[in-house]
């Protein structure tokens, strides 16, 4: 039976340092053209990794040993199972199994998260916002998937495909994980990270 503990999260989102080494994306669904303007955000001197398309963040996850986060069984999410915590990964890690509508709890808590309410003025680094993690009883916090930079998740339909979690101009609407953004594979926004999974031993 497959894990779906939140422990088969990263902690954190992705930063530049380890980033950089990766390689690039070499999967044929990923050669589309890139149709934005905005400088990709890579320099090991940014807090974390933003404007990367979702083809990079799929060949990145890969390159680590892990993968990008999509159904707790493995690999993609249905876009029709994203609001089901038994179906995927994310929305299980970030609401305890269902039970919550944000990664501390059920009320919205201004500040606590890096999003239009801490009045900051882009990400902050991996765990920079202490409090705003969430965790099934016993495991490591999981930190930011509320606020900081949206994320990239393994659920497309077509070219389009799931991101969640808010960014930091986000609100109380935004942060809670009942939301979910969908924005076409190729496409690259500072607002925009991702963060990997893992499958945990049996």
């Amino acid at each position: 039976m497959p894990s779906t503990r939140s422990s088969s999260l990263s902690e954190t989102l992705r930063d530049n340092r380890r980033y950089a080494r990766s390689t690039k994306p070499t999967s044929p669904r990923c050669r589309t053209p890139v149709h934005s303007s905005l400088t990709t955000i890579r320099e090991t001197s940014q807090p974390i990794v933003a404007c990367v398309d979702w083809c990079d963040a799929y060949m990145f996850c890969q390159w680590a040993g892990k993968r990008l986060c999509g159904a707790v069984a493995g690999g993609s999410t249905p876009a029709s199972s994203r609001a089901n915590p038994n179906i995927d990964q994310w929305h299980n890690a970030c609401t305890l199994g269902g039970s919550r509508t944000y990664p501390y709890g059920n009320t919205y808590t201004e500040g606590r998260c890096n999003d239009l309410t801490a009045a900051t003025s882009g990400p902050f680094p991996v765990g920079g916002f202490p409090q705003c993690f969430g965790n099934h009883p016993g495991e490591a916090p999981v930190y930011d998937m509320s606020g900081d930079l949206q994320e990239w998740e393994d659920s497309c339909s077509g070219n389009s495909c799931a991101a969640r979690g808010g960014d930091w101009l986000g609100y109380e609407g935004t942060a809670a994980f009942a939301q979910t953004d969908t924005a076409n594979r190729d496409v690259r926004d500072h607002h925009r990270g991702f963060r990997c999974c893992w499958d945990p031993p049996n």
